[in-house]
């Protein structure tokens, strides 16, 4: 494995160690999101799926963050799959359709066959987010349809879905500094930043970050070190170089 790769490796599991928190997930949502749907999830009616869906076609990815809420009192409920992207990929519409298919594959197969049936029977819905730390810009299709050949001539007799797309690097700095919260700190610390700008926002984010700074959350800072330690030291030579966050002294 390169270096880079590892390096990866170690900021892919921060942001999934980071978002399967009830509060940090949904904190997240709410601050990137829009929707409906979103001012009516709970934090107590957050379930995190601890399943990943690892496709043949492609041993190496994994659905990274998957989610199911119960929305309102009629317990509605649905999944919220979140998939980490540091690079573009123009297969993701795919990938996505694959994970979804996966997650009801797996509900219909744990349902009695007699429910299936049912007039009533209904699949939850399902809400694809990719959250993408990459420096290019992201060009993918985000409508399904628009990677299947001559869409337009089947109008609505063919599959689609939109992913919301959350673009790391599409934030200004001014607007991540109004919101304060531990997402919002971690997409200032990822952003295509110099080394002088990347402190600057650190000891920003100390100072005048409360939930974080005044250790009500702290099990976010051993998380933000991981994305300072990253960054810190993206150009080294070997992984053992890579700072231990047990020993570091930055906070």
């Amino acid at each position: 494995m390169s270096f880079k790769k590892y390096l990866n490796n170690i900021h892919d599991k921060s942001y999934k160690d980071l978002f399967s928190t009830n509060d940090a997930f949904l904190s997240f949502v709410n601050t990137f999101v829009q929707g409906e749907w979103v001012d009516k999830l709970e934090k107590d009616k957050l379930i995190l799926v601890d399943k990943s869906y690892i496709l043949s076609d492609y041993e190496e990815l994994e659905s990274d963050i998957v989610y199911n809420a119960t929305i309102g009192e009629h317990n509605i409920i649905f999944y919220v799959l979140l998939e980490l992207q540091s690079s573009v990929d123009h297969s993701m519409p795919i990938r996505l359709l694959m994970y979804m298919v996966e997650l009801w594959r797996g509900i219909l197969k744990n349902s009695e066959k007699k429910e299936i049936k049912r007039k009533s029977s209904r699949l939850p819905a399902i809400v694809p987010i990719v959250l993408y730390n990459g420096t290019k810009k992201w060009t993918c299709a985000r409508n399904f349809k628009d990677i299947i050949n001559e869409s337009q001539l089947f109008g609505n007799n063919i599959l689609d879905f939109k992913y919301i797309l959350v673009d790391i690097n599409s934030y200004s700095k001014e607007s991540l500094y109004e919101f304060k919260n531990i997402a919002a700190a971690i997409f200032l610390l990822d952003q295509d930043i110099n080394a002088m700008e990347f402190l600057e926002r650190l000891e920003n984010i100390v100072i005048n970050f409360n939930d974080i700074s005044e250790g009500k959350s702290p099990n976010y800072i051993r998380k933000l070190h991981t994305i300072t330690n990253r960054k810190l030291k993206y150009n080294s030579k070997s992984p053992s170089e890579v700072v231990n966050p047990s020993s570091s002294k930055l906070f």
